[in-house]
């Protein structure tokens, strides 16, 4: 079967394309475009790629179509934002993308940032005669990209796509070295990825994992094996998690390390004219019920009626659901949690309405509710009592976890494609328990070059 896999890849052609950058405003308009459709349209594992079937031309904006005599595509996104909390900011996203032929790609996604030490996906060092800015590489990749698939080496932010967020791994976090391989035969999809993430207390670190998949035009469900590891020296144990047909599990308990191992459950499914998805998430699960149990699930529906889109969205986290006994195995990417934005011990409701004024101009309103701790949320995945030793049962120990609290959010967003190349968004939010109040106003423009 290995072998066939291989085999269908070398001889398939495909057009020219490359992959719609994870940090653009691109991926928090596509829930509405996905509701919208019939059929499923956004792969669980992503970014995806610019020959995607998406019809908005709001989304459309972010990204450039690509033809077979295309050699570089130059994408450039000059931004001045305001907030009314951190004030002005400028801001320049790119991307070039080399095509050596119809499969094989070169592309480089970049920022110059007037502020970007504070973006949570920043990756690199504010120079002081920068006079504040920054710039880096944001995605660098080697590609090969064909009919029923790609495989994808480099430095980037391989994702799942959850309609908001994912509990096993979200874009948010900073940029890492990943290789990735996603292919499609008929009715299967098979994904596989090792992300190789930051130093921790000396320690290297990585994130391998395999979805197995089955996808049909109205349904999907899908079956995740992840681990986070750590290690001083690289060797046949650590190698053996990172093997693409491996079970995770299996090494684990026979020839591995001690790892954070995670699996997931994620479903699909168009109803009529409903969209409900899901996720299940097992960190742990004591049988004999001596520990606590470390799950998780999402649960949300969307349906368009009439000239309004709704979105309600649930998610609950257990406690110790991401945590782990050794420090260097917390699912944390530089102080951004790799999994749900909440952390752990934690809960949240989403209820957004989203319209169309026309093709051009739509707005979205939204509530949340979390309740959880004072603690944030990296700080919730931190946290192991120091007598705690690993695999030692604990659910007759009395551990305080702190009170839990009630945050409500309201917020207003409105997006406008002024122009063909120019593009205005407005956001309003307010946390009325905390006197909160923020305001963003950001104006895009888009210069494609190819």
């Amino acid at each position: 079967m290995f072998f066939y896999l291989i085999f269908s890849c070398l001889i398939s052609f495909s057009y020219t394309a490359y992959f719609i950058p994870s940090q653009t405003q691109f991926y928090d308009l596509l829930k509405w475009e996905e509701f919208d459709s019939k059929e499923i349209l956004i792969p669980k594992v992503c970014p995806i790629l610019n020959n995607h079937n998406l019809d908005s031309k709001k989304t459309s904006f972010y990204y450039s179509n690509s033809n077979d005599n295309t050699i570089i595509i130059n994408d450039i996104f000059p931004q001045a934002y305001y907030n009314s909390v951190k004030g002005n900011r400028f801001i320049i996203n790119g991307q070039t993308t080399i095509y050596f032929n119809k499969l094989v790609t070169l592309q480089n996604i970049y920022e110059f940032d007037s502020n970007g030490v504070r973006d949570n996906h920043f990756r690199g060092t504010k120079r002081q005669s920068g006079y504040g800015w920054v710039g880096y590489i944001q995605h660098s990749s080697f590609n090969y990209i064909y009919d029923h698939g790609h495989f994808s080496i480099g430095r980037g932010n391989p994702f799942y796509y959850n309609i908001n967020e994912s509990l096993l791994l979200n874009k948010s976090f900073p940029p890492v070295e990943y290789i990735l391989w996603h292919h499609v035969r008929d009715w299967f999809n098979f994904d596989w990825a090792v992300l190789f993430l930051s130093k921790k207390n000396s320690s290297n670190r990585f994130l391998a994992l395999h979805r197995y998949g089955i996808e049909r035009k109205k349904w999907r469900i899908g079956f995740t094996e992840a681990v986070l590891g750590s290690y001083i020296n690289l060797g046949s144990e650590e190698l053996g998690y990172m093997m693409p047909g491996v079970v995770h599990i299996e090494t684990e308990e026979n020839r591995g390390i001690n790892t954070n191992l995670m699996w997931l459950v994620d479903g699909y499914l168009k109803w009529k004219s409903w969209n409900i998805y899901g996720e299940l998430l097992i960190d742990d699960f004591a049988l004999d019920s001596n520990s606590p149990p470390q799950l998780a699930f999402n649960m949300g529906i969307g349906k368009k009626i009439d000239f309004v889109s709704l979105n309600i969205d649930y998610t609950h986290i257990n406690a110790w659901t991401g945590n782990h006994c050794n420090s260097n195995q917390n699912w944390i990417e530089r102080s951004v949690p790799i999994g749900h934005s909440i952390g752990s011990n934690a809960n949240s409701l989403l209820v957004s309405m989203h319209t169309f004024i026309n093709e051009l101009l739509s707005m979205e309103f939204y509530i949340k509710r979390n309740y959880q701790t004072k603690k944030t949320a990296v700080a919730s995945l931190e946290y192991w009592p120091d007598d705690i030793l690993c695999d030692h049962n604990f659910n007759d120990v009395d551990i305080y976890l702190g009170k839990k609290e009630m945050i409500g959010t309201f917020g207003l967003n409105i997006d406008f494609l002024v122009k063909e190349n120019y593009f205005l968004e407005l956001d309003f939010m307010t946390k009325p328990s905390h006197k909160e109040s923020e305001m963003n106003i950001k104006f895009v423009y888009g210069l494609k070059l190819n």
